[in-house]
């Protein structure tokens, strides 16, 4: 069958033949992860020329390059090997493989390798959101563990990405939850640029080898995929809920924030199944909501943080969301709230407001907020409204530029606050 392939190849001349001789045994072509070390300047340059000129190459970058001595990560065709390491030879650049042929594994999950070059520069779609934590988890597989935590109405998996320093040693768990709301974009890509932060930076950036020390940091990158994917059709773009029927059989969905079983159907939800924050028939009658639920609770006495995320407004926020009262740990709450202010507007020059979710933004029953702090006892919960600023005139259509900087503050947010649990826990050892 090789055989076949590499003369038929060959024959039509459709492409090179150095391109056949490099494929697997059924006949896929072979695609390499090769691992890039810059260390001058001038090697920094000439690698970062592979965003605009592949010079004759058939690669993409994942870590794109950024800074002398931190390695850039390259997906290779085999047949660009030997020209490969040619121009490495040439520009005395240190390279290593990390994987001789990663297709093998892409391939078991059928992953598509078509959208990893600038990742971060662009709202990817729903099974492209799939794929690259698919590739994370099979590159980073000693730091990380992907589950599938439940099944959406329309049957759509739902992930959770585990990123940890050692797997048998389990540690507290900072969990970040993502895209309960479809049409929240910019959240979910913000998540996505954290993700991957923490995974490709974990060797150089302190903050992030301080925070893996003490915790294990968990990700749902979409909470809602039925409703993500709904909000791709052109008419659809603001689409907020679940995909789930109703009652009412000409509207759809369910507002997953809404669903949880704490003050489930009060003040800043609804009963009506065409609103936006209808709460659902019961509370957990959303496949969405239950699962995280069920994982949460099974985690729930290595759960240290949880962070719901959701754009925009700009605000990093505490429960109650059913009540103006301030909850029993405010103080603790407050504190680590303004050394997360602090940190985003000193990282990112921008201000985020803080205070109670019900009187920074507005009142919610049955949202997840509350649910992990009333039910499970969580004091490190928070609900994170990211950019742009509630004054934005694009709000929800924000465009791709943001998703940058959106992820930055995301990520100084998640480091600050695991330095600030950390900081409570040793003095309170120091003060015993």
């Amino acid at each position: 069958m090789h055989l076949i392939w590499y003369v038929t190849c060959f024959l039509i001349g459709c492409i090179p033949v150095t391109w056949c001789v490099n494929v697997t045994s059924n006949g896929q072509p072979r695609v390499m992860l090769i691992r890039v070390v810059p260390n001058t300047t001038q090697q920094l340059e000439f690698l970062k020329t592979f965003k605009q000129q592949k010079h004759g190459l058939r690669l993409q970058l994942w870590r794109h390059p950024d800074v002398i001595e931190r390695h850039v990560d390259i997906w290779l065709s085999g047949s660009s090997y030997d020209a490969f390491e040619k121009v490495c030879i040439k520009k005395k650049i240190n390279f290593e493989i990390v994987h001789n042929n990663i297709y093998n594994e892409i391939k078991k999950e059928n992953i598509s390798m078509k959208n990893i070059e600038d990742f971060e520069d662009y709202y990817q779609r729903f099974e492209e959101i799939e794929g690259e934590i698919k590739r994370l988890s099979i590159v980073f597989n000693t730091s990380t563990t992907l589950e599938i935590i439940g099944k959406s109405y329309e049957g759509r998996n739902i992930y959770s990405l585990k990123i940890h320093k050692n797997a048998s040693d389990e540690k507290p768990i900072i969990f970040i939850n993502c895209g309960s709301h479809s049409r929240e974009w910019l959240g979910i890509a913000a998540c996505q640029y954290t993700m991957r932060r923490i995974l490709f930076d974990q060797q150089y950036d302190d903050y992030i080898a301080a925070m893996l020390k003490d915790f294990d940091v968990v990700i749902v990158p979409v909470l809602n995929p039925d409703g993500y994917v709904f909000s791709h059709r052109d008419r659809y773009r603001l689409w907020r809920k679940s995909r789930s029927p109703t009652p009412e059989s000409h509207c759809f969905g369910v507002d997953i924030n809404r669903n949880f079983d704490y003050r489930w159907g009060g003040g800043g939800s609804s009963r009506d199944p065409c609103d936006e924050i209808y709460c659902g028939t019961r509370p957990f009658s959303e496949n969405e909501s239950l699962a995280l639920a069920r994982y949460l609770y099974k985690h729930r006495r290595k759960l240290k943080a949880f962070m719901d995320v959701h754009t925009y407004g700009q605000m990093w926020m505490s429960p109650w969301g059913y009540t103006k009262m301030l909850p029993r740990h405010y103080v603790e709450q407050r504190r680590a709230m303004r050394a997360i202010q602090q940190a985003i507007e000193k990282a990112g020059k921008v201000r985020y407001r803080i205070g109670t979710s019900s009187t920074t933004l507005y009142h919610t029953s049955g949202d997840a907020l509350d649910w992990v702090y009333g039910r499970l006892g969580i004091l490190y919960t928070f609900a994170i409204e990211l950019r742009p600023s509630l004054r934005a005139r694009r709000g929800f259509r924000h465009t791709r530029l943001a998703i940058a900087p959106t992820g930055k503050d995301l990520f100084s947010g998640l480091t600050t606050l695991a330095s600030v649990i950390v900081s409570k826990n040793n003095a309170r050892k120091k003060h015993y």
